[in-house]
């Protein structure tokens, strides 16, 4: 998880932590959900997203499994933080429009409300500015729908045309943990 030699670390104390991290990782046999989260964290904090969305796979693979969180203290409020952050980052193409946009506004929107009254308010304000994100978004995809749709014909909302890819997905676990969408 070096930094490639297109990208350097310029703060030379995260270099350093980042550094004894990774050897610290690489003298466990296994990884266990806390270091995935951290390193997913690590990875975020220097914009490798795609890369930290990989990782959150093999950590929704590793809480799915025997050994996963339930035999160990898990961090539930930053997973599911996590999980809302990396299901919001998409890529867009140049000539692509907001119908485009494949994103589980309705898994979003359910754990933005599941925090929304948590009792730590740092947390509280993340989610809180998460959910003045997610509005944006929605409010912007319905600007879109409605300049571009012709008179004639009536324009599905905002969250209806992103919520098509995820409107047909079938629940498959138990625990309800959201999946992170697939690039």
């Amino acid at each position: 998880h070096k930094a490639t030699r297109n990208a350097t670390i310029l703060n030379d104390k995260f270099k350093d932590q980042y550094d004894r991290f990774l050897k610290y990782l690489s003298q466990k046999a296994q990884h266990g959900t806390d270091d995935l989260l951290i390193l997913i964290v690590y990875l975020l904090a220097q914009d490798r997203i795609m890369d930290a969305k990989k990782f959150f796979q093999q950590l929704n693979t590793l809480m799915n499994s025997n050994t996963g969180a339930s035999n160990e203290y898990f961090q539930q409020l930053q997973y599911d933080y996590l999980w809302v952050y990396l299901s919001l980052c998409v890529e867009i193409q140049a000539n692509s429009s907001a119908k485009d946009i494949t994103l589980d506004l309705a898994g979003i929107q359910a754990l933005l409300n599941k925090y929304r009254d948590y009792p730590v308010e740092r947390w509280r304000k993340l989610f809180k500015d998460m959910q003045s994100y997610v509005d944006e978004i929605v409010q912007s995809c319905a600007e879109i729908d409605s300049s571009s749709a012709p008179d004639s014909q009536t324009s599905s909302s905002a969250e209806d045309a992103i919520n098509s890819n995820s409107a047909n997905k079938e629940d498959e676990d138990d625990d309800n943990a959201p999946e992170v969408p697939v690039m």
